[in-house]
């Protein structure tokens, strides 16, 4: 009973920290689900809490309330999180921000149950990283980088169906229609929720390391063929069945 008591007593505790740190970053939060509800990019980060729930509840057995050595690294992680976010809150950068709430998250749970027990359980805490949008500047460049790589890709598809086509930039001219590569076209909208896919796939799946490593990392390339083959398609269909074909429910 006196074991008992004392598990419950430091779930509570644990369970008090937690909410104390989600009330602090609430803002930071916020933003981000305002991300996930409004940009299509991210659309897939509200259902990654509730896949990292469950995976943890698969494994509550492995749960242990048993500090070690390894836990002192969790007040180094308080440390570096909290600070973090009080320069990302002067500088207004929300991202910033959830950068130092996952810091905060896991520097909480390596205090309550220790280093072996948070490796036991990394699966499942880190798939969470997976929910947290890109910071803008970083964004920007990838996004223009697989527009270029969609367009590039997407006019070798064109040609091979012996397609006239020119290329400038990220605009497509097949000299009756000029087909733009926008930023919603760069492939970002396939890209991070097959990622994420792919590394809940990896992480459930019975396979050797290096195969993992492999299902994950073919998710980029994926992407890209994928994007490249549905903007040359469209470069297809506009020359044999007209400017039509680009835009409307076939496009969409």
């Amino acid at each position: 009973p006196t074991f008992e008591h004392s598990l419950n007593f430091r779930f509570m505790l644990l369970l008090i920290a937690i909410l104390s740190v989600l009330f602090v970053f609430s803002d930071a939060l916020a933003w981000m689900y305002k991300a996930w509800t409004t940009k299509e990019e991210y659309s897939h980060g509200i259902m990654i809490p509730f896949v990292s729930a469950y995976l943890l509840w698969q494994r509550r057995d492995e749960v242990a309330f048993e500090p070690d050595r390894w836990s002192a690294i969790g007040y180094v992680l308080l440390i570096i999180g909290f600070c973090f976010h009080v320069i990302s809150v002067l500088a207004g950068l929300y991202v910033g921000s959830l950068i130092a709430f996952m810091f905060c998250l896991y520097g909480v749970l390596l205090l309550a149950i220790g280093g072996k027990t948070f490796k036991s359980l990394s699966g499942p805490l880190f798939i969470l990283l997976l929910m947290l949008p890109l910071p803008t500047f970083l964004y920007n460049n990838l996004s223009s980088f697989l527009q270029l790589i969609s367009s590039q890709l997407g006019v070798a598809f064109i040609r091979l169906f012996d397609i006239s086509v020119y290329l400038e930039g990220n605009v497509i001219d097949l000299g009756s229609y000029k087909l733009q590569v926008v930023e919603a076209c760069s492939g970002l909208r396939y890209l991070f929720p097959l990622m994420s896919l792919g590394f809940i796939l990896a992480y459930v799946s019975d396979m050797p390391l290096w195969k993992k490593v492999c299902l994950f990392v073919a998710t980029v390339p994926i992407t890209v063929v994928m994007n490249s083959i549905r903007v040359g398609g469209i470069g297809v269909t506009v020359e044999y069945w007209g400017p039509s074909m680009a835009e409307g429910l076939l496009h969409d």
